[in-house]
């Protein structure tokens, strides 16, 4: 209808205040005032000249409904969307969050200790994350790696300077000691001696006997070969071994692959196994195992002895080859000490380490430049 706004009411005077404002082509709606409508207005011209101003009036009530319907819908997707964005944060936070929160722990504790290396099912994928949990894990291993090594080379070092000591007291004992030998087999062969000082005589030179034993035991030298090693070489030491074997009731795991003549000397090879074989039996508890294998790879001599009982602690590895180190009640502590000066000087390699049931020492002798 065409009417005069202003004689309508006050909230229509003022809302004709503003239609002039509204340009040309351009549509506006305004919130009336002391009503329950919306105004929408809408400039109506003719070339240059404007006509008069177009107003289409809407209940508010009828949007109401509406608004209701597009507020419903939209909280409905932004459900939908939560619950397919959900399971999708869910599994990226477990693929990636998770792993990295371990993967930034264990690199803290790089400072004070060397960690401990991931599961390689923490994080199994092959991308750039998965390169850089490869990238630690190789880190980890070559710290350990160098580790191992700096313990071997304190060992080593540790264990020459106790040879060449050892040595160096042993030759030092041998000359006075051979002639105390020389004056009491003397006086053993003069006659008319009192039977009681004969028996002294005796004691002394077994004791002086025992003490050239020991000596000798710390003076290895396994560069003179008298013969090469042969299978009856090993075979024997087998036959030798079951009395001992028969006493405590233990069991034999017997494994020798060497079917020929290996260059290296036999004396000092069997002199290594039947100390170990020895010390294995002596280790073992009653109707225990003792294992050897003898295998001929790669251009190595390598001799297995393990047995059953308990385990080596950290400290007995430490000292297990230094002269005199022993945990048992009889014995000086030079067997260990006998193999290892035989294996170096043979230019190989001994281990010990605990498996699942048994205490495994083993020897790498080099046979190709014996050749």
């Amino acid at each position: 209808m065409l009417a005069n706004l202003r004689k309508l009411g006050p909230g229509y005077g003022r809302l004709a205040e503003k239609l002039p404002r509204i340009r040309a082509g351009t549509t506006r709606s305004f919130d009336l005032e002391q009503s329950n409508q919306i105004v929408v207005a809408a400039p109506v011209v003719e070339g240059p000249k404007r006509l008069g101003t177009l107003l289409i009036f809407y209940s508010k009530t009828v949007f109401v409904p509406r608004f209701l319907a597009i507020v419903t819908r939209a909280g409905g997707i932004a459900l939908l969307i939560l619950a397919v964005l959900l399971p999708i944060n869910w599994y990226w936070g477990r693929r990636m969050a998770l792993p990295l929160m371990q993967l930034s722990s264990r690199m803290g504790e790089i400072g004070t200790r060397i960690p401990d290396p991931l599961d390689p099912a923490v994080y199994p994928y092959r991308d750039e994350l998965g390169q850089l949990f490869a990238a630690f894990g190789g880190m980890v291993m070559a710290l350990r790696e160098g580790e191992r090594l700096k313990d071997n080379m304190v060992q080593s070092q540790r264990l020459a300077a106790a040879g060449r000591l050892a040595a160096g007291i042993a030759h030092e004992i041998n000359n006075p000691l051979a002639g105390m030998l020389t004056a009491v087999d003397t006086l053993k062969q003069r006659p008319g001696v009192d039977p009681r000082v004969m028996k002294t005589i005796g004691l002394l030179e077994r004791g002086l006997i025992q003490i050239r034993d020991t000596v000798q035991a710390l003076l290895v030298d396994a560069r003179t070969v008298d013969r090469f090693l042969a299978p009856n070489d090993i075979e024997d030491m087998r036959m030798l071994l079951q009395s001992q074997l028969s006493k405590k009731r233990l069991s034999l795991k017997w494994h020798n692959e060497l079917t020929e003549e290996v260059a290296l000397p036999a004396a000092y090879v069997r002199q290594v196994v039947i100390n170990l074989l020895l010390n294995a039996v002596q280790a073992t508890h009653e109707e225990g195992r003792v294992e050897c294998a003898i295998e001929l790879a790669a251009e190595q001599l390598c001799i297995t002895v393990a047995n059953t009982g308990a385990p080596l602690m950290a400290e007995q590895m430490a000292h297990l080859f230094e002269p005199f180190a022993t945990n048992k009640e009889t014995g000086h502590g030079l067997g260990l000490w006998v193999i290892y000066q035989i294996v170096q000087q043979l230019e190989g390699r001994i281990s010990a380490e605990n498996r699942s049931d048994t205490v495994c020492f083993i020897v790498q002798l080099p046979v190709e430049h014996r050749q």
